[in-house]
C-alpha cells in the first residue's frame, strides 16, 4: 500500500526557494520527510509518540540505500579491488 499523498503549504517564499535548491536527489518530499524525522528524533520532541515499527523499517531502508549509493561512488570500493582472494591449490 502506497503512503497517502499530502499537500504542503509554505508561506515563506524565500524558505521555499532555499528548500527547492537544497532538496537534492530525494526532491522536496525527501527533504520534508528527513526534516520531520530529525524533528521527532530530537530530545525536545520526546513528548511525541515514538515511531512505529513500519516507520523505523522505512528509515532503516532509506539509510541502507544511502550507504549503498555512497559506497558505490567511492572508487576504493570497486569490485576488483575488494574481491576476496581465493587460496591457490598446491
Amino acid at each position: 500500500m502506497a503512503p497517502p499523498k499530502v499537500t504542503l503549504y509554505v508561506r515563506d517564499d524565500q524558505l521555499w526557494q532555499r528548500a527547492r535548491e537544497a532538496a537534492g536527489p530525494g526532491g522536496l518530499s525527501g527533504l520534508v520527510q528527513q526534516s520531520l524525522r530529525d524533528y521527532f528524533d530530537r530530545a525536545g520532541a520526546a513528548s511525541v509518540s515514538p515511531p512505529s515499527v513500519l516507520e523505523r523499517a522505512r528509515r532503516l531502508r532509506q539509510d541502507a540505500d544511502t550507504l549503498v549509493r555512497v559506497l558505490e561512488q567511492d572508487p576504493s570500493n570497486s569490485p576488483k579491488r575488494n574481491r576476496a582472494r581465493l587460496p591457490r591449490g598446491r
